[in-house]
């Protein structure tokens, strides 16, 4: 009988945390080595003095090494200053807008994945918490999200052509562009040696629920037309793309007030939902703790120029404005979309003396906004040719203002916001008006019909909206009455560009988003007075410097005259006493 020796089972190895020995440091190059590259080690030879076993142990270690060296988040640099500028921002909110296939994704999926495994190499994540990704549904939690987190091919690596090791992919350069076929995708941005445990959604179609790292990390995946998670922090929340419900940003927001906690939005505003909106609109209003960084997909060099040339060429003109230039598609829900550049907006000129001027005032104690108008003699065209936009206006700070932009200019009329004027001022008693009229008084500045007073606009919201409508429709001869000059109101044209409806639960509303609209509020009480040319008072002119100081000791000569003796004179002749 014979007898068979059953071989004791090896227990597998588990590489521990790889020490680089002397021997495998890079050689100093003008190519950053970063990368060690596994061939020479794929085969080592025991040594004298070591045992079989540990020279199995050094070859899981140098392998260990190789793979670490490889993985995306070390292949991975920033392709441009924005995504750069994305990384190293500390803002609590940071929107990621750009165009398709611009690599906003990307960027977004690099920042959570070095937020979850604690290799930030800024610094700016706890060592352990919670993150939230939140997809517009299950399918793009899988197809984009996941798939750029977890799976291989986020981005292309090559070996260096000087040192033969791994390194990130460069198709902008000529000889990487020459050997694409050389290249081959980099293995996932999050490398299973973080992952400890999934628990899955739908393992089917490969949506997860919960991922759990060793890092001390969870991940939470949650589809966007479900419902927000409510009553547990989080240190991180990640939405991609548009979400249809607006309750996500509102509830997530609250989940990140305990922890101070970072928001990240990735997107091309295809939609135009209402939170991203706002949230673009405080970025560029440069609100402290919200960022906005623009990618192009222009600026994107694994796409080449003639299949950039071939998407855009197949796109209408508005989807090119939101599918290439990253442009909010804000189509029925602006309050003006007839309001274009081409059509209102003419070259700057300067504005003759005899035309009809008027201005309109939206008192704040924030912003005080003014927005001045003119009507030719033959009372075809309304043109706004001037602003102010004054923050932590005061009634002093107003008349000063508006002396320097007035200077001698007749005025016809002024109108003012009635239901800011009437507010009254605690301490003295006095009205909003009240204190804004005597500030024009005493800085010399009145109109025709109101000196230095004012006539309340029309507070009816729909009504002025209608009067600025039919202001902005193109007659029959191709052009609108409304023409605002160029470069003169930026403020103006910023407020047009987001003055909006209000959205809810993605259905717009008629009533109008209290934000943005201080020269608004101005427009439609211009629209609603409908001013009509009158023909204006003669323009006060100002003396020159030695005509002035002349006409002063004159007046001055003859008051001492008067004074120093008192006589009457009788017709032509000497004076007589």
């Amino acid at each position: 009988m014979k007898y068979y020796h059953r071989r004791k089972k090896e227990k597998p190895l588990i590489p521990l945390e790889p020490i680089t020995p002397p021997s495998l440091k890079p050689v100093e190059h003008e190519v950053p080595l970063t990368y060690i590259d596994p061939a020479p080690y794929e085969k080592v030879e025991p040594e004298e003095g070591l045992s079989f076993y540990e020279t199995q142990k050094l070859r899981a270690y140098v392998l260990e090494i190789a793979r670490r060296q490889c993985e995306s988040l070390k292949l991975y640099h920033p392709l441009t200053g924005r995504q750069t500028q994305f990384h190293e921002s500390e803002s609590q909110e940071r929107i990621v807008i750009g165009s398709n296939q611009s690599g906003k994704t990307t960027a977004a999926t690099i920042e959570v994945a070095r937020a979850v495994t604690h290799t930030d190499p800024h610094g700016k994540y706890p060592a352990k918490g919670h993150a939230i990704a939140v997809g517009k549904d299950g399918r793009h939690i899988s197809r984009v999200m996941w798939k750029k987190l977890a799976k291989a091919g986020a981005i292309r690596m090559i070996r260096d052509e000087f040192t033969g090791l791994w390194r990130d992919y460069r198709p902008w350069t000529v000889l990487d562009s020459l050997r694409y076929g050389d290249s081959k995708p980099a293995p996932p941005i999050l490398a299973p040696r973080f992952i400890e445990k999934i628990s899955w959604e739908n393992k089917a179609e490969g949506i997860p629920s919960l991922v759990t790292l060793r890092s001390g990390w969870t991940i939470e995946f949650k589809s966007g037309e479900g419902k927000p998670p409510q009553g547990h922090a989080a240190d991180l929340v990640w939405f991609d793309e548009e979400i249809p419900d607006a309750d996500w940003y509102t509830e997530t927001a609250a989940r990140l007030i305990q922890t101070g906690g970072k928001f990240i939005w990735s997107a091309t505003p295809q939609v135009g939902s209402e939170h991203l909106y706002n949230l673009h609109c405080r970025a560029e209003d440069r609100e402290p703790g919200v960022q906005e960084f623009f990618l192009s997909l222009m600026d994107n060099p694994f796409i080449t120029e003639q299949a950039k040339e071939d998407f855009i060429s197949k796109l209408t003109e508005e989807e090119k404005r939101v599918r290439v230039g990253g442009e909010f598609r804000t189509a029925g829900w602006k309050v003006y979309p007839e309001f274009t550049h081409s059509l209102h907006v003419v070259e700057h000129f300067h504005l003759p003396e005899n035309w009809m001027r008027f201005a309109a005032i939206d008192p704040g104690r924030q912003i005080c906004a003014v927005l001045f108008g003119a009507v030719p003699p033959d009372n075809k065209r309304l043109c706004l040719y001037d602003e102010l936009y004054i923050r932590n206006c005061n009634a002093e700070i107003f008349g000063q203002a508006m002396q320097e932009k007035c200077r001698s200019d007749p005025f016809r009329v002024f109108l003012i916001d009635g239901r800011a004027a009437r507010i009254t001022e605690m301490g003295s008693g006095r009205t909003v008006e009240q204190q804004y009229a005597e500030a024009l008084d005493k800085y010399n500045i009145s109109s025709e019909l109101t000196g230095s007073g004012f006539i309340h606009g029309n507070d009816d919201v729909s009504s002025g909206i209608l009067s600025v409508r039919s202001l902005l429709h193109v007659r029959t001869d191709g052009t609108p009455r409304l023409m605002v000059r160029e470069n003169s109101l930026a403020n103006f044209e910023h407020e047009m560009e987001r003055y909006h409806y209000k959205r809810i639960k993605g259905l717009v509303t008629d009533q109008v988003e209290k934000k943005h609209d201080h020269l608004m509020d101005c427009l439609r009480y211009i629209a609603s007075y409908d001013p009509t040319y009158y023909t204006p008072a003669p323009r006060k002119r100002k003396l020159s410097g030695a005509l002035a100081a002349l006409k002063e000791k004159l007046e001055r000569k003859r008051a001492k005259g008067n004074m120093g003796a008192k006589h009457v004179r009788l017709g032509p002749g000497k004076e007589r006493w």
